[in-house]
């Protein structure tokens, strides 16, 4: 039996040596490539790392050639550390415009609607479109708020100087236009002061810096002066009334002597200015 098996294994061996009658066993598995590439074990092998995911620019070679993986990898984290140094964790532009938030102090709130002022609105896609992130939006506004009142302030000043320079046309002799400023101040101060409303209140809005409207209470000025009449009160100097003027008292309306000191300081106005009612 055992004699038997061994020629017959010799005869297969020799009918497939390397004729024509076809390729052993053996050789059909291991292929083109080789034993390793065409056998059934090399499919178990490991896939070949890819390490597309390293950029050209950050890679680190070795000597012989091949990547150094860990030198590559030092290298791309510090650059990502790096990146985000410079444009911080996750803090990027909203995706749209509706998505910024814009607080504003309450102190603005009533006047001041950043969804439906145009202006407002015209400046945020601006931002957006240069990339602006909540945290810089919210730096520059707060900014803004902050220098806006002093904005406001200049605007009434030039405001100021522009009614002024109207009416100097108007009143071109010095001594007369102080004397019509002050008829102006005095019916302006008699008017509010029957109408219940803080003069600082006219003098701080539009009509302030109106030149018709400055002409209108110079001219009805002397005439509210007589109807007082003469009323033998003690007039404050114009120094104190300086004074008066800087006082609480003076510019809020919910102190107590607020009516008095108002009184005053309309009364002192009239006597320099030469009205009839203090003459």
């Amino acid at each position: 039996m055992r004699a038997a098996l061994m020629n017959a294994a010799e005869g297969g061996s020799a009918a497939g040596g390397g004729g024509e009658g076809g390729a052993p066993a053996g050789a059909a598995a291991t292929g083109q490539g080789g034993a390793a590439a065409g056998s059934a074990l090399a499919g178990g092998a490991p896939a070949a790392p890819n390490y597309d995911y390293i950029p050209e620019k950050l890679r680190a070679m070795k000597e012989d050639g091949t990547l150094d993986v860990d030198a590559s990898s030092r290298k791309l984290a510090e650059a990502y550390s790096t990146l985000e140094t410079r444009l911080g964790t996750g803090d990027v532009r909203p995706t749209a415009v509706s998505d910024y938030t814009v607080t504003v102090p309450d102190t603005l709130k009533e006047a001041f609607d950043p969804a439906t002022d145009q202006g407002m609105q015209d400046f945020l896609k601006g931002a957006h479109e240069a990339g602006l992130t909540q945290k810089q939006l919210d730096y520059v506004m707060g900014k803004y708020f902050d220098i806006a009142p002093g904005l406001v302030q200049g605007a009434q000043q030039l405001d100021a100087a522009g009614t002024t320079e109207a009416l100097g046309k108007v009143w071109t002799d010095p001594k007369a236009y102080k004397e019509n400023m002050g008829h102006a101040y005095a019916a302006a101060s008699a008017l509010a002061e029957k109408a219940g409303i803080p003069v600082a209140s006219i003098m701080e809005g539009p009509l302030g810096n109106s030149p018709e409207f400055i002409r209108l209470m110079a001219s009805i000025g002397p005439e509210m002066a007589e109807d007082r009449g003469q009323r033998g009160e003690t007039v404050v100097s114009p120094t104190d009334r300086e004074s008066l003027m800087k006082s609480e008292a003076y510019r809020n309306p919910k102190h107590a002597d607020y009516t008095k000191v108002q009184e005053q300081v309309r009364r002192s106005y009239e006597k320099e200015y030469g009205t009839q009612a203090v003459a």
